[in-house]
Order: C-alpha cells, then structure tokens, then sequence
C-alpha cells in the first residue's frame, strides 16, 4: 500500500527566513495561524533556522514565548522546527547537556517534529538531539543535508554529497521516526555569530 503524500506549511519560518531576513514578529503571525491549523497540514513549521537569533537580536522577542503563543492558537496541527543538531540554533557545538536542555524545553513548549541535520552529515552530530527528542517526547527526523547550485548537475550534485544514512539509524544509537532530507542552496561565506543563551545553568526555558 503506497504512503499518502503529506504537505508541511513552512511559511512561518522559511518563508520570512528566505524572503524577509527572519523578520516577522509575533504580532504579524498570529491573525493567520488559527486558519492554517484548520487546513489539515502535516506540520506547521514555525521555530528552528535563524528564528531564535532573529526574535534575541533583532525583534525583542522571547522565542520561547512565540512558539508557545502560535502552538495555543493552532492545537490539532504538530508544530515542527529545523535543528542543527549539535550546534542547536546556531554555528558552533555545544554539550551534551544542553542540547538535551535546548530539546526539552522546545517541546515543553509546544514544539513536536524536530527535522535535526548537520551540515557536513556527520552522524556523531546528530546522536544526542535525536535521543533526546525521543525522550522527551517528540517525533525524531534525521536530514541528511545536499548541496545544489541549481544548475543542470544539481541532481548528481546531490547523489554524490550524501551519505546513505539508515532508517534505522544504527549508527545514532536510536531509530528516526522519520527519514527526510535538507537541502542546502548556494554555500555563502557567513559572517560572525554572537553567542546566543536561551536555556539557564539549571535547564529551565529563558
């Protein structure tokens, strides 16, 4: 029996990320959220990417606090963040203990799919977030990430960059509630990251 083919809304965090530099504020979103959580998405992708560092830096926003507001007015659809595993939000890796810090309290906060890649595939950087998304309760995708320039040669582009990475994810330590890929377009040279906390020393949502 073949799989339905679902569709997940990433609007509110690809579509402003993309288009407008991440910067949709709380208050913008919230007017839409009740009907896209009646239109029978798979996921509302709303949290993840540059979300966090846009809502700190630039917005004055508590990303935590937006995450919670949009999950109250959008109940029956799962809402689904992209995390860089290891490196969380950001472009650096952190411990153990707070990656686990960061996925607990994006779930207690309303996140459910966490869609966990890491830009060079190194499976050793995906172990700890997807354990911990299973632990605490959400549902686990691991991305395998690809790089295409949109020419002709995007496609084998994308076979070659790839590494094979199970369903099962033996090589993670836990199996994936769901396989998917990322891909990445047009690697361009970023420039310097602040350091961003959003879990205090004791691992409670900031």
């Amino acid at each position: 029996m073949s799989k339905p083919v679902v569709f997940n809304q990433t609007v509110l965090r690809d579509g402003h990320q993309s288009l407008a530099a991440t910067r949709m504020k709380t208050a913008q979103m919230l007017p839409v959220v009740e009907k896209l959580d009646s239109m029978g998405f798979n996921a509302l992708e709303t949290w993840g990417g540059a979300i966090i560092d846009s809502c700190l830096r630039y917005l004055a926003e508590n990303p935590f606090d937006r995450l919670r507001a949009l999950k109250k007015l959008s109940p029956k659809t799962p809402h689904q963040m992209l995390l860089r595993g290891q490196n969380i939000v950001q472009y650096t890796a952190f411990p153990d203990d707070v990656v686990r810090a960061f996925v607990k309290c994006s779930i207690d906060a309303g996140m459910t799919n966490l869609r966990i890649f890491d830009a060079l595939n190194d499976t050793r950087n995906l172990k700890t977030a997807i354990a911990a998304t299973k632990e605490f309760g959400g549902h686990a995708q691991g991305a395998p990430a690809a790089v295409g320039d949109g020419g002709d040669d995007r496609r084998l582009v994308r076979l070659r960059a790839v590494p094979r990475i199970d369903p099962g994810h033996e090589r993670v330590g836990t199996r994936l509630d769901r396989h998917v890929r990322f891909e990445v377009r047009g690697l361009g040279a970023r420039g310097a990251r602040e350091d961003l906390d959003t879990v205090d020393e004791d691992g409670q949502c900031s």
